[in-house]
């Protein structure tokens, strides 16, 4: 009786070892398998240089993990451009420089006149255009003005010996330009209503 509890034990524990290497041999096999499998992909990556292999653990076992390639930043076709020029229209642009105007003057009640054609320099800078070495400030789209104190005679003719006075008061200057040239407009007196203007138009 006790020879067989003897072999029963003994084939007992030579099935679990039996099945203790089996499942060895198993998890060799995964780890085998997978590690093979990781060769191959860094294979993929020194001959591509675009994939990426992490190793992971579960248990014993390292599972192996296929990293997307990292996205290279595409070059649009037609990149944009910060634009060079400061001309915010086609209006500006055309005026732009030195050209000759042709001149013509309406007048209300300040004395405009005409002295024939005209070739200003124009040049825009960011906010500002300088018209003639005089700067003007932008106030609207394609509007600028420049305000300052300005001057005028005061005769008494009715009054034999009275002098003559000066008398200030406050001026603007508006330009407007257009595509064919531009207006400008002078103001006397904080005036809501231009004095006169002159309508400037480029010579082709």
């Amino acid at each position: 009786m006790k020879k067989k509890f003897v072999v029963s034990i003994l084939i007992m524990i030579l099935l679990l070892t039996l099945a203790c290497t089996k499942e060895q041999d198993e998890a060799e096999g995964r780890f085998e398998n997978n590690f093979l499998k990781a060769l191959s992909l860094k294979g993929e990556l020194d001959a591509t240089g675009t994939l990426e292999v992490e190793e992971t653990w579960s248990g014993s076992v390292p599972v192996v993990v296929p990293q997307e390639p990292e996205a290279t930043p595409q070059l649009e076709d037609n990149p944009v451009v910060p634009q060079s020029s400061v001309y915010a229209t086609k209006a500006e642009s055309v005026n732009e420089g030195r050209h000759e105007y042709s001149v013509k003057a309406t007048d209300f009640n300040c004395g405009c006149h005409v002295d024939g054609n005209i070739s200003p320099l124009i040049e825009f800078k960011e906010n500002q255009v300088i018209f003639s070495d005089i700067v003007y400030d932008k106030i609207d789209a394609n509007t600028y003005k420049r305000s300052y104190t300005g001057s005028y005679i005061l005769s008494f003719p009715d009054e034999p010996g009275r002098a003559d006075e000066t008398v200030e008061e406050q001026r603007a200057t508006v330009i407007i330009f257009n595509n064919n040239g531009y207006v400008m407009e002078n103001y006397q007196d904080n005036s809501s209503s231009p004095c006169c203007y002159f309508t400037n138009t480029l010579i082709k």
